[in-house]
């Protein structure tokens, strides 16, 4: 997106900050209709907004990073599945897969959304099928130019192993790594145990709103935390929890109002800590 603006001279930090928050605008447009379109209310699909612009780590929203890049194309991607506009959601999948991993969850989710129509004998056609295809083919190009660039598709994951002694691990292998993180010194007790509370904080909130909850939504959810979690070290697994689609539709359809205000009074204060703890240099990657 930014190469265009460098050949132009531009500053970079400018341009990008710009694209970050007016594709962050466009992504809150998104979640208010998907949320919208799962609760019927207005209010609802506001606090969804609210929670989501809330989550610890969400100032990367205004920042020339990528968060707000997937942030956009994952809902843009749960839009026009709502829509019925398969190709629409094969091509935005295909862009999540390229930006991000869990563009891949889109995938999981199109394969259950299709299952689940025909358990309601709902005749798909065979253009359902792009929404599957769409993230695959993102993760082929992208592993592919990671082949064709360093001869390896995999070569992201030796980076990670040599810079930040971490790769991609299983859910159950990253909080064991978070709880070693606790037992180690200082830093390593707030490292560990701030990321081991938000993963359980994440599934508490998919618990509460379970019954309220489409299946589809809720088991996206479910796997946004295995899999996303999954990735996570240091602290950055409030980064990850930004492309979570699940857990803002989640938190906007608490059925109490005391849940709901509990909820944004406790992220307020995260995010001021998290916060915090970026201007401070902490590692947060």
């Amino acid at each position: 997106l930014l190469r265009p603006f460098a050949l132009l001279g531009l500053n970079l930090w400018l341009v990008g900050t710009v694209l970050s928050i007016g594709l962050t605008a466009v992504g809150t447009l998104f979640l208010y209709r998907c949320v919208y379109r799962l609760s019927g209310s207005g209010r609802t699909a506001a606090f969804a907004c609210a929670v989501q612009l809330l989550l610890p780590g969400s100032f990367f929203f205004v920042l020339p990073q990528t968060e707000a890049l997937f942030y956009c194309l994952n809902f843009a991607f749960l839009d026009a599945m709502q829509r019925d506009k398969p190709g629409q959601a094969g091509l935005f999948g295909l862009q999540a897969s390229l930006c991000r991993a869990n563009g891949v969850l889109l995938t999981g989710y199109a394969v259950l959304w299709a299952i689940l129509a025909l358990r309601r004998n709902r005749r798909l056609r065979v253009s359902w099928l792009l929404p599957m295809a769409g993230p695959v083919a993102g993760l082929a190009v992208y592993l592919g130019i990671n082949w064709a660039v360093y001869g390896n598709a995999f070569q992201f994951t030796i980076y990670q192993q040599q810079h930040w002694n971490h790769s991609f691990c299983l859910f159950p292998q990253a909080v064991a790594i978070m709880c070693r993180y606790i037992g180690s010194d200082s830093v390593g007790i707030y490292i560990g145990l701030w990321t081991v509370v938000l993963i359980f904080a994440e599934l508490l909130l998919l618990v509460l709103a379970s019954r309220r909850l489409p299946p589809d939504w809720l088991l996206l959810g479910l796997a946004g935390v295995a899999m996303m979690n999954g990735q996570t070290w240091l602290i950055s697994a409030q980064r990850y929890a930004l492309g979570m689609p699940a857990l803002a539709p989640a938190a906007g359809i608490l059925a109490r109002r005391w849940q709901k205000a509990v909820l944004l009074a406790v992220l307020a204060v995260l995010w001021g800590i998290y916060f915090a703890a970026f201007v401070n240099h902490a590692p947060i990657y």
